[in-house]
């Protein structure tokens, strides 16, 4: 990983046309490295990428779009070419919509509850827990009684019971912001949690005591001392917590409570498909591969990251 920032800052004082090109290299360049170093971390990344691309250039990728109703070819087998439509390559599901085109935005539904539940949730986390490790004493035993509170519900009840009170709200890109919410509610005594135990060991460090000595700020010292130094332990983190969020979206929409039934989501499709298992077996198993797919990426490359930036793993 130090070869990765070693290559991108020299590019960085490239200046001129090239510069782009060359930047572009250098980070080709580093993930070969780190890809011949962790061959699994270099897959994980691929498939994140690959399921990326799919989300965002979705209506590029799909031939037809994926609300469109094209009566008279419910079940339709793959490559099946629907009056007024293009071919079929996956079939289409109960009400005659592609089925390809679902599974492909369900990738932008997925990835777009796990990104942004996870920044939520970690931005609350490390706040609490620099503010637990920094300040000890009673501000540190009241947060982490409540993080303690939260942490004893199990995780789906409590989405559960979130989801549930705050009903159905405001719809952000195809996923409920209730869901992305809850999710990220889940995910804050985690963050928290980890962040204290790793700032707690930066926090003896004497360069922090030196900057109390020079009279810098308490936020100054959080943010400029502290936070920079545990980034690596927040990165690992959140690649690991998308993977658990697209988890739970996938099975409150499967229940019936989390992102809308009329929007093509893993959770919805699979929970569609039950009843058509033994006829229609693709229904189920597309939705339920790709979602795999994903969550197993980003576990692979938290485990990845982790090998590289823990000293204590270095050379495994």
């Amino acid at each position: 990983m130090r070869e990765i920032l070693t290559e991108v800052r020299d590019v960085g004082r490239l200046k001129g046309a090239a510069a782009p090109f060359a930047l572009v290299w250098g980070w080709l360049g580093g993930f070969w490295s780190f890809s011949k170093a962790k061959p699994l971390g270099g897959i994980s990344a691929l498939i994140i990428l690959v399921m990326a691309v799919a989300a965002i250039f979705a209506p590029l990728i799909t031939p037809n779009d994926p609300f469109t109703i094209f009566f008279g070819s419910s079940f339709a087998s793959p490559g099946h070419v629907p009056e007024g439509g293009r071919t079929m390559i996956l079939g289409s599901d109960a009400v005659g919509r592609d089925f390809f085109a679902r599974v492909v935005y369900g990738a932008r539904i997925s990835m777009i509850v796990g990104i942004t539940s996870v920044f939520i949730g970690l931005a609350a986390g490390v706040a609490i827990g620099l503010a637990s490790a920094f300040y000890g004493g009673r501000i540190d035993l009241f947060l982490q009684r409540v993080v303690d509170g939260l942490m004893a519900f199990p995780a789906l009840v409590l989405a559960l019971v979130i989801v549930t009170v705050m009903g159905s709200g405001i719809v952000f890109a195809g996923a409920q912001l209730n869901v992305i919410l809850a999710i990220a509610i889940i995910l804050v005594p985690l963050a928290a949690r980890v962040v204290r135990g790793t700032a707690l060991s930066v926090k003896e460090n004497t360069y922090v005591d030196a900057a109390k000595a020079l009279g810098a700020s308490d936020l100054e010292i959080m943010a400029r001392h502290i936070l920079p130094n545990i980034t690596h332990a927040v990165i690992i983190l959140g690649a690991t917590f998308i993977g658990a969020a697209i988890i739970i979206e996938a099975t409150l929409s499967f229940l019936g409570i989390g992102t809308d039934i009329t929007q093509p989501s893993w959770g919805n499709m699979i929970a569609g498909a039950r009843s058509r298992f033994e006829a229609e077996p693709r229904l189920l198993w597309t939705p339920a591969i790709a979602m795999s797919l994903t969550i197993l990426g980003f576990n692979l490359l938290g485990d990845a990251l982790r090998d590289v930036w823990d000293p204590r793993l270095r050379g495994t």
